[in-house]
C-alpha cells in the first residue's frame, strides 16, 4: 500500500554496495501510481460543468469544480475566457424608510452614500470614477413590509435622468400587493452597454405608483453592473 496521499513517503537511498530487492522497485512504483491517481487524468483539461462538492475524487476533479466556480462568479460561459469583465455591486440600505403616497405616485432617489430615502439626488448618487461602458446586470430591493395594491418600480438613472427610452428602461417592477421579501431581476432589458465618463452618476428611483397609500418599508437595495469597455 502506498503512503501517499495520506502521508509523504520516505523512500530509501541505495548505494553501490546494496542489494536491490523487489520492494526497492515496487514501493516507489506504488507511490508513483498513487500520485497519478491523486492528480487524475488530464488534470490540465478543465471541465467547468462539474458541480462543486466536498472531497473531490482527484486534483483534476477539484480543478473542474474551481473552473465552475470561476465561471459562475465571472458571469461568462467558460472559465478560460480572457479579459473577464469586472463586476461591481453598489448597494445601500433604506433604513426602513417609506415612499409616501402622492397623487400620481411618488419617486424618491436612492443608492448609497448613507442618505435616506428622502434624500435629494445629490445625496443619493454614486459617482463613476472611469471612462467606459457599463452593462447593467441586476437590480435588487428588499421590502420590509408588503407593497399596497399598486406597483412599485426601481429604475436606474444616469446623471439624474432615466437611461434609454420607456420601452427599455432598466427597472425592477414589483407587482401590486407583493409581500415583504427580497426582489431582484436582470436589469439589461435589451438596452446594451451605456457609456459613462468620469464624474457621471448612477442612482436609483424608487417609485410608489399608488396615489393614496404609502409604499412599503425599504431595506437593502442595490445595482450590479459589468464594465465592458
Amino acid at each position: 500500500m502506498p503512503t501517499y496521499p495520506g502521508g509523504i513517503p520516505a523512500l530509501g537511498t541505495l548505494t553501490g554496495a546494496d542489494t536491490v530487492d523487489a520492494s526497492d522497485i515496487n514501493n516507489p512504483n506504488r507511490e508513483i501510481e498513487a500520485i497519478c491517481t491523486e492528480l487524475g487524468v488530464l488534470p490540465k483539461s478543465i471541465d467547468d460543468t462539474v458541480a462543486p462538492g466536498a472531497t473531490p475524487a482527484s486534483v483534476a476533479a477539484y480543478l473542474d469544480m474551481m473552473g465552475n466556480i470561476v465561471k459562475t462568479l465571472a458571469g461568462v460561459d467558460a472559465s478560460y475566457k480572457a479579459a473577464v469583465p469586472p463586476r461591481n455591486l453598489i448597494c445601500g440600505h433604506g433604513a426602513g424608510g417609506i415612499i409616501p403616497d402622492v397623487t400620481g405616485g411618488s419617486r424618491y432617489p436612492y443608492l448609497g452614500g448613507g442618505a435616506g430615502l428622502s434624500a435629494t439626488e445629490a445625496d443619493a448618487f454614486y459617482v463613476i470614477t472611469f471612462n467606459g461602458q457599463l452593462v447593467l446586470k441586476r437590480l435588487f430591493v428588499e421590502l420590509l413590509t408588503a407593497q399596497p395594491d399598486n406597483d412599485l418600480y426601481v429604475i436606474v438613472k444616469k446623471n439624474g435622468s432615466f437611461i434609454g427610452t420607456a420601452s427599455n428602461y432598466p427597472r425592477l417592477a414589483i407587482p401590486a400587493s407583493s409581500p415583504a421579501g427580497i426582489y431582484h431581476m436582470l436589469a439589461d432589458s435589451g438596452l446594451g452597454p451605456v457609456a459613462f465618463s468620469v464624474n457621471d452618476t448612477l442612482s436609483l428611483d424608487i417609485w410608489n405608483k399608488h396615489p393614496t397609500l404609502p409604499g412599503p418599508q425599504i431595506g437593502a437595495i442595490g445595482v450590479e453592473f459589468e464594465q465592458v469597455g
